[in-house]
């Protein structure tokens, strides 16, 4: 293996040394024959030069035994760079030494050098690390366009706000499919894989020229960036655990939102939870009307739950930890157990010292109390599977009256029809005479499992737990 000597000058200016020098100057150290590396006109903020990436091939070959450098700034001028090469070059067996400088790694005073550059190198990471992130979210909570490819339905336009450059989201030619997605959704009842296979043959691609994903359409009919922000959607993301930067006088009706949190959280919510995301009001305005994406967001919601097709316990896709991640039910024996699907990732540090059976047991009469408060009204001889419609079909005439409120004339007549097929089944299902006086009394042992989850699904929101406590949320 031989020596080699690198060389670098951005300019030529009075005051530099040009590369011929510096290579004359490493020469009395370098020995015989040593391989010559030059760069100039590149400047040593960065590594990318392209005598500099051949010396780093010669050195991933294992032809090199060392470095002379003129000056330890000919390599770089980034201190981190610096320490990440150091660390590549050790990896190899490689020595680096400085002509003017005296510094050669193959020594252990310039270990010791190396060690203390490393440990500011590590201060320098976190202090850009933590910039980048301020950065973000500050942009984010000001409505700026936080970058990346614009969601689906729209194109980005470059503009100022408040005063920084930055790019505006406007409706583009697709805007209209995003519109009929979410009315085949919410309206037509069709499955996210059946918006899938309709979207194929429709011909319609993602920008990347792929097929749009039953994922791909899930994330769309999940994102508020589409949404006519109205105080309707406030409560909601509010109600959800979103974080809300903007004044709730922001949200007019017009403009969409920018959902944004860091990539560890998003990773966490697999885009099915708002919980913990930062939403602020954009500059752009949405697509989808307010009863129309919260009715979306309904009915995902049941979705996300009935994935959950375990028949270990009536809360499966209920249960929450407080680290953000979904629990799961294990059996072992005869007892069922909570396990958390953020530790398998090593980042949860949460102890569930209840079993399942325990909290399926503190829950149910909670939910025995709840029913016999929504019953008050209820035929005595109104049986679990009746109440279960009843209570849904009260569900689904609050979202009707939603969008009722916020539909056109011709999607007001649609919707006045469902509120009448609505109220008729009711009215199967309500006494002819109040029954206000005494409750009926609710048994929820003799329920199915089936009526049991389905239940749940329908009264409780969430059940959180960790090393806190038990949160229970309704819906």
């Amino acid at each position: 293996m031989r020596s080699a000597i690198y060389a670098r000058q951005s300019a030529d200016k009075r005051d530099s040394i040009s590369i011929e020098s510096q290579i004359d100057d490493c020469r009395a150290i370098a020995g015989d024959d040593p391989y010559i590396f030059s760069d100039k006109g590149y400047t040593g903020a960065n590594l990318d030069r392209p005598s500099f990436s051949e010396l780093m091939e010669r050195v991933r070959e294992g032809k090199i035994s060392r470095i002379i450098i003129y000056r330890l700034d000919r390599i770089s001028r980034s201190l981190l760079d610096f320490v990440n090469l150091t660390g590549e070059l050790k990896k190899h067996g490689v020595s680096l030494v400085s002509k003017t400088e005296g510094f050669d790694t193959s020594n252990g005073a310039s270990t010791v050098m190396l060690n203390i550059l490393m440990m500011f190198a590590e201060m320098e990471r976190n202090a850009i690390r933590q910039r980048v992130t301020d950065n973000y979210y500050a942009r984010g909570r000001l409505g700026l366009y936080l970058g990346g490819a614009p969601p689906f339905g729209y194109i980005r336009e470059p503009c100022t706000i408040h005063g920084i450059p930055s790019h505006r989201l406007t409706e583009g030619t697709q805007s209209c499919i995003v519109k009929e997605i979410y009315e085949r959704y919410v309206y037509g009842g069709m499955s996210l894989t059946g918006l899938s296979k309709w979207l194929y043959g429709q011909g319609v691609k993602s920008r990347a020229g792929k097929a749009l994903s039953a994922t791909s359409v899930r994330r769309m009919l999940r994102n508020p960036v589409y949404v006519k922000a109205d105080l309707a959607v406030y409560r909601y993301l509010r109600n959800c655990g979103a974080v809300i930067t903007s004044d709730i006088s922001e949200f007019d009706g017009v403009h969409g939102c920018i959902s944004y949190s860091s990539p560890e959280e998003r990773k966490a919510s697999k885009f099915t939870s708002f919980e913990g995301e930062h939403i602020t009001i954009g500059s752009h305005t949405g697509i989808i009307d307010s009863g129309l994406w919260l009715s979306a967001q309904a009915r995902r919601g049941k979705s996300v739950c009935a994935n959950h097709s375990g028949e270990t316990s009536w809360l499966q896709g209920l249960m929450k930890c407080a680290c953000g991640y979904s629990l799961y039910t294990k059996k072992y024996k005869d007892r069922k157990y909570l396990c958390c699907r953020g530790r398998k990732m090593h980042i949860c540090d949460e102890t569930h010292t209840v079993t399942c059976d325990e909290l399926e047991k503190m829950l149910a009469p909670l939910i025995v109390e709840r029913m016999r408060y929504l019953s008050l009204f209820a035929k005595e001889e109104t049986s679990g599977e009746d109440m279960l419609k009843l209570i849904e079909s009260d569900r689904r005439l609050e979202l009707l009256a939603q969008q009722l409120c916020e539909s056109d004339s011709a999607g007001a007549v649609v919707i006045e029809k469902k509120i009448r097929e609505l109220n008729r089944e009711r009215e199967l299902l309500m006494p002819k005479h109040s029954k206000t006086q005494t409750e009926q009394d609710f048994d929820f042992a003799p329920l199915s499992f089936a009526q049991k989850k389905r239940l749940c699904t329908i009264l409780i929101s969430r059940v959180e737990i960790g090393s806190g406590g038990i949160k229970l949320i309704w819906a």
